[in-house]
């Protein structure tokens, strides 16, 4: 299967959008969208939902809203995260290399749950590519989508307006799964099964 249709897509953007946040062994931030993610990771370290902040890529083209993982790290700092609590993952330069080097990171710290954090726009491609990359890995873990909201959709990025961006999205994610780089539709399906039934869900709505 190397195409997704219209009905599953949306099934996976709702999936992405949907996960109950509980404590982690590491925030992982994904590098992109100029400094919009920093504040959300600072917040969910400051909660301690998890010891440690990931700060993943660094592609240094600020021109593209995109900036060096030690510029980040400054900026992290800045905020009150300790440098001692970040890890940088300085090797990556797009969303498939981000994973296999956090899959590395796993596999080294033996760490049982992340949680993932990037845009909106961006969300349903980054948890296609982590959990494909975690099944070529044979690893297991819980991936805990966690969106930055709140972001404007008409007011231009570096990048352009993110729901332009958005709609490019849907055409990349045909496009890398074509490349065997994304987890296809029965894959994903599959794992989000196996992650509610190790998730907690308020007892209110079930």
């Amino acid at each position: 299967m190397n195409k997704i249709s219209l009905d599953q897509l949306i099934e996976v953007y709702s999936f992405s959008f949907n996960d109950y946040l509980e404590r982690a062994d590491a925030i992982i931030y994904l590098e992109g969208d100029s400094f919009s993610r920093v504040k959300k990771c600072v917040e969910l370290w400051k909660c301690k939902y998890a010891p440690v902040i990931v700060i993943s890529g660094t592609d240094n083209r600020p021109e593209l809203g995109c900036y060096p993982a030690t510029t980040i790290q400054k900026k992290m700092m800045h905020l009150g995260v300790p440098k001692k609590r970040m890890i940088l993952e300085d090797n990556s330069i797009n969303t498939r290399h981000q994973a296999l080097e956090v899959m590395k990171l796993v596999r080294r710290y033996g760490w049982k749950k992340i949680i993932l954090v990037t845009s909106l726009y961006h969300h349903p491609r980054a948890y296609l590519t982590f959990v494909g990359t975690m099944l070529e890995c044979r690893l297991r873990i819980k991936i805990i989508n966690h969106t930055v909201q709140g972001l404007p959709w008409f007011i231009p990025t570096p990048r352009g307006k993110r729901l332009d961006i958005l709609r490019d999205e849907v055409g990349k994610i045909n496009e890398y799964l074509g490349k065997g780089h994304l987890a296809n539709f029965d894959q994903i399906l599959a794992y989000q099964k196996w992650k509610e039934k190790n998730s907690r869900f308020d007892p209110r709505y079930i």
